[in-house]
């Protein structure tokens, strides 16, 4: 990778932002990768809502409001996350409703500036949008001057819409290219759960946790770490590891992401509910296994050819004999078949010069566009 150059005084200045208050680590590592791509281009920015740790551990630019992130921008980058997903209304009420509150504030700030937007590295779920909730997503798409998707899927469900759109493997396969992580393997076998009481209720997956307690008192030979992947500096542990218990059993909260990475390189395998837990497992050379996840993320399995290994209902008793058995966990670590993780750190590239070119050219919107055709 090159090296960082000094800010060009008269570059564009980037307003960057996402789904980043929450400290969710996919979301969080996202806005990390894109403020580094920046910074590596001598493009001044200011980051909204990343987490102090991870902002801090890099020296970026963080802002504490809209008006500060977006005075003097000259662009609004939405750097990765599932801006093509709808939320489902209970969903939305139960657990978005702040956020979308927060992010609404966002657009409609960035809109009275008419600033040119540039949505990175986003995705949907494999479904056609019809209606894009909450309001602030729909603004967004709307309103792009350039677009960069995550799926191949995502190239066509915009096209649909009249929109063009240029697809690169998401951002969060690019760590192994600027973060260093060393793969390090003790002698009791190490295995990782990113699973969430809450996702399980939505996924109607309980049923799992009495089945999950009984494997993992029945493996003694194996260490157990129940995760919470949202930063500690945002939420207290929120993971599985206070429901299943034993000797075995610990737990792991994010933190800080040196350490972070150190620790899923340090798994045996992970079994994760998430999306982005797994792209960065599988790039340190750690087997990943979906469980009860959303769609995008089983989207994502099924393009990398891994659909066999993203568990959802009808496939719990084979999800558990994969845990529970003697050598269920001995031929995953030995025969998981990993991505060509190299290419995707490659690929991933083209997010970042899809924006150079944009931000070159001014990052002029279409005269149709705006950040308001979202309500149209």
């Amino acid at each position: 990778m090159a090296a960082s150059v000094p800010s060009d005084p008269s570059a564009p200045r980037v307003a960057l932002a996402g789904y980043y208050e929450a400290g969710n680590f996919g979301d969080d590592l996202s806005a990390v990768l894109f403020g580094l791509a920046l910074r590596r281009y001598g493009i001044p920015f200011s980051v909204y809502g990343l987490c102090e740790p991870y902002a801090q551990r890099f020296g970026f630019e963080r802002a504490a409001s809209p008006d500060e992130l977006l005075a003097g921008a000259d662009a609004f980058v939405w750097g990765g996350g599932g801006l093509l997903v709808s939320w489902p209304p209970v969903t939305y009420r139960l657990l978005y409703r702040s956020a979308a509150s927060r992010l609404g504030a966002l657009v409609r700030a960035a809109a009275a500036r008419a600033i040119p937007v540039l949505p990175a590295s986003v995705g949907g779920d494999g479904r056609p949008i019809r209606t894009l909730t909450p309001a602030y997503k729909a603004r967004l798409v709307a309103a792009a001057r350039s677009i960069t998707v995550r799926n191949p899927q995502d190239v066509d469900i915009l096209k649909a819409r009249g929109q063009h759109a240029a697809f690169f493997p998401d951002i969060v396969w690019g760590p192994g290219r600027v973060l260093p992580f060393e793969r390090r393997r003790g002698a009791r076998l190490r295995v990782g759960f990113d699973l969430y009481p809450s996702n399980l209720v939505r996924q109607g997956a309980l049923q799992l946790l009495p089945r999950l307690q009984a494997a993992v008192r029945g493996r003694q030979d194996c260490c157990f770490v129940f995760i919470d992947t949202t930063n500690a500096s945002r939420k207290h542990y929120r993971g599985l590891g206070g429901l299943i218990r034993g000797a075995n059993v610990s737990r792991y909260q994010f933190r800080d992401l040196d350490a972070d990475l150190a620790f899923v390189a340090s798994l045996d395998a992970v079994f994760s509910s998430r999306f982005h837990v797994p792209v960065v497992a599988m790039q340190c050379g750690v087997p990943a296994v979906s469980v009860f996840a959303e769609r995008k993320t089983r989207l994502l399995y099924a393009n990398l050819g891994l659909e066999g290994l993203s568990f959802h209902h009808g496939r719990i008793g084979e999800l558990l004999s994969l845990i529970g058995s003697r050598d269920g966990l001995d031929r995953l670590t030995r025969e998981f078949p990993f991505p060509d993780a190299a290419r995707l750190g490659r690929e991933i590239l083209g997010h970042v010069d899809v924006l150079r070119e944009a931000l070159a050219e001014g990052g002029r919107p279409s005269p149709a566009a705006g950040l308001d055709e979202g309500n149209r």
